[in-house]
């Protein structure tokens, strides 16, 4: 998936956006329990935490795909990739403006870790990294709390954040590296994660319905780098916090 996607999202949605000016329809915000659903986009990384001797750990082997790493380490940089979420929407209206929501969802979000070595023999910089590829499908549990404005016939802003559990279920098989050679090896991941989630987003009121827009960051409050993982790729980490920007909309 390319970054095109959540364009074209914003895309299709500015007909509905503008609309929201002139339509004075219901408000769904008028009970106090209702339901929904979100799809999105986002960008995925880590917040990288090296051992302080991380130059120290050296690979030389040839693996399967062609890969050659030989030397001494050099950096290790976390790279974004593109993923998508869907999922679905519970909000509870404690008051006119503050509401709690419970928008689990499903997100297929890859990262990436990009390895560079110096050659033994020359110690030069490393031209071609060895890329590690982390492959997560997250089961998403957020607990927010969403503050809003005041609303202006059928718009208000929002702004929201809380605290969020996710659940690895990639398949086994994706994370077996058993019989691999040294290249070949696997950066695996803890399957439970508790991270942060905050955001900003708007509210645009509909005869029937709600479509709310919304921009958030997520980053990881707990070290997601399994630690009985040890080859040449996990051992010279200490931490790996997963980060991911996205964009949801969510139809209430």
């Amino acid at each position: 998936m390319s970054l095109k996607f959540p364009i074209l999202l914003i895309i299709l949605c500015l007909p509905l956006i503008s609309m929201a000016q002139w339509n004075t329809g219901g408000d769904i915000d008028a009970p106090a329990i209702h339901f929904g659903f979100q799809l999105g986009a986002n960008t995925n990384s880590f917040t990288v935490l090296k051992k302080p001797n991380f130059q120290d750990f050296t690979i030389n082997s040839a693996g399967r795909n062609g890969d050659v790493a030989s030397g001494r380490l050099q950096v290790v940089q976390a790279r974004f990739t593109t993923g998508f979420h869907l999922g679905l929407v519970a909000n509870l209206r404690l008051n006119d403006n503050l509401d709690f929501r419970f928008t689990p969802d499903v997100n297929f979000a890859d990262r990436t870790l990009a390895y560079g070595y110096a050659t033994l023999a020359t110690n030069a910089k490393y031209k071609n990294p060895i890329v590690k590829t982390i492959s997560s499908t997250y089961l998403d549990f957020p607990f927010l709390l969403k503050f809003k404005s005041d609303r202006k016939g059928n718009i208000r802003s929002y702004i929201i954040g809380g605290l969020q559990y996710s659940h690895d279920i990639v398949p086994k098989k994706k994370t077996d590296d058993t019989g691999l050679d040294a290249v070949d090896k696997l950066v695996k991941m803890n399957t439970d994660i508790i991270s942060y989630k905050v955001g900003v987003g708007v509210d645009f009121y509909y005869e029937y319905f709600k479509m709310s827009p919304e921009l958030s960051i997520t980053n990881g409050l707990t070290n997601g780098l399994d630690r009985s993982n040890v080859n040449a790729f996990s051992n010279p980490l200490s931490r790996l916090y997963p980060t991911a920007i996205m964009f949801t909309l969510y139809f209430e």
